[in-house]
């Protein structure tokens, strides 16, 4: 067989703590360590401690051109078995037939092409979530006989109990690592400080900004309607303009500012109680504003979908819809090529998104979330897409508020600059 060095991986020596952030969302505080030499592939997104052998091997076989792997084992005294996890891994690519070598040879020529900086990529590849779940260690009553169709008195429990396994997650990161940085922050050798006057904002979009907050509990009885769902979708990742910017590039006008004007990110609708929009997973096709439909539902399957993409998140079981969204990264790459900053800037874009979200709900009266917390692997593979491709940055939904319980929403008192003293 002959092989050659990977051109994309990384090495790095871990010797250090670190919050296990998987066992933190879920409740309690864990601290993993690393110690030794590791590898991290961007072609399989997985780190790999190596052994003195295989540093010895990756040290030798050049990545240019084709080597002999019996001749190198020879060479350097070793057995031709210490070859074999550094080809799964990715480490070494092998000129072999089989499916597994084959399809490391084809990512490496497309994710090359790609344009990513490698530290950007290596941020990317390492942290994506898979199968991770915070109510792992919540412990659950047991279910009402009778489920209503409302939102069980099972499933306040739940809530209530996660609040609380939170609370206590905060407390515990408190007493092991000390008071948080304070809330406010200021410059303590500024020259001078000059007062402002206290705004006084007039008008619907100082309202809405007043009004805006993240809701968690939705009402289930209550569905939203199927133009509810058109609106939030055109105003929020829809397009009302375009521009020529060069043959064959055009520039899209949105309500939410984009870098270089090339709007990477994509929507993909998990519909679960939205009137006349039948329950399942849609892509949003801005050009023709419609729905296409990727997999029909039940509505406890779209539930469960939900609520295995926000990390084992229930309450957002509730959502009337989630917006999972992606970025084509090539879209943005094309333009900004190997740029660390370009990665930084698609998650601004998404940002961006998910203020005009929050402000088009509370125009319609509807509650709105974000969450970063989420199994990126899951939903890849529910997308059938490849994260060097197109990448999941978030999830971004809205609804119907349930006002008949806790609302899980940060409640806040009013604050007043200059007047207000927080005790």
């Amino acid at each position: 067989m002959q092989i050659r060095k990977s051109g994309l991986f990384i090495l790095r020596y871990e010797q250090r703590p670190a919050l296990d952030i998987a066992a933190m969302l879920r409740g309690s505080l864990a601290v993993t360590r690393g110690d030794g030499l590791a590898s991290v592939s961007l072609l399989t997104g997985q780190t790999y401690f190596l052994s003195d052998d295989e540093m010895r091997v990756l040290g030798a076989v050049p990545s240019d051109q084709w080597v002999s792997r019996q001749s190198t084992a020879r060479q350097l005294a070793i057995q031709e078995k210490v070859f074999d996890a550094l080809l799964a891994q990715g480490l070494l690519i092998g000129d072999g037939g089989e499916e597994g070598m084959a399809r490391l040879r084809e990512q490496e020529q497309r994710h090359l092409g790609l344009a990513w900086d490698e530290y950007a990529a290596l941020y990317h590849l390492t942290s994506r979530m898979k199968d991770v779940n915070v109510g792992d260690r919540v412990q659950q009553p047991p279910p009402p006989a009778e489920q209503s169709s409302t939102t069980s008195a099972h499933q306040l429990g739940r809530y209530a109990e996660l609040t609380r396994s939170m609370s206590q997650s905060l407390a515990e990161v408190g007493q092991h690592f000390g008071p948080p940085p304070h809330h406010f922050h200021r410059i303590e050798s500024a020259l001078e400080r000059r007062e402002l006057p206290i705004p006084i904002g007039n008008g619907r979009l100082f309202e809405l900004l007043m009004s805006r907050k993240t809701v968690r509990i939705f009402d289930e009885s209550n569905p939203m309607t199927a133009e509810e769902l058109s609106t939030v979708l055109y105003f929020t990742y829809g397009s009302q303009g375009y521009a020529h910017l060069l043959p064959g590039l055009v520039g899209l006008r949105k309500t939410s500012p984009s870098g270089g004007s090339l709007h990477p990110i994509e929507a993909y609708p998990l519909v679960l109680n939205v009137a006349g929009v039948e329950p399942g997973l849609y892509h949003y096709n801005v050009e023709s504003h419609t729905l296409e439909l990727m997999r029909r539902m039940e509505r406890e399957e779209a539930q469960a979908r939900a609520e295995c993409f926000a990390l084992g998140q229930s309450y957002f079981r509730t959502a009337h819809v989630m917006f999972i969204l992606t970025a084509r990264w090539y879209r943005n790459f094309w333009k900004y090529r190997n740029a660390q900053k370009s990665y930084k800037v698609i998650h601004m874009d998404a940002g961006h998104l998910s203020q005009t979200l929050y402000l088009v709900c509370a125009e319609l009266g509807l509650g709105a979330f974000f969450t970063g917390a989420l199994n990126d692997i899951n939903i890849e593979q529910e997308l059938a897409i490849d994260p060097l491709e197109e990448g999941v940055l978030g999830i971004s939904g809205c609804g119907r508020p349930w006002h008949a319980g806790p609302s899980l929403s940060l409640e806040t008192r009013p604050y007043i600059p200059g007047q207000t003293r927080i005790e």
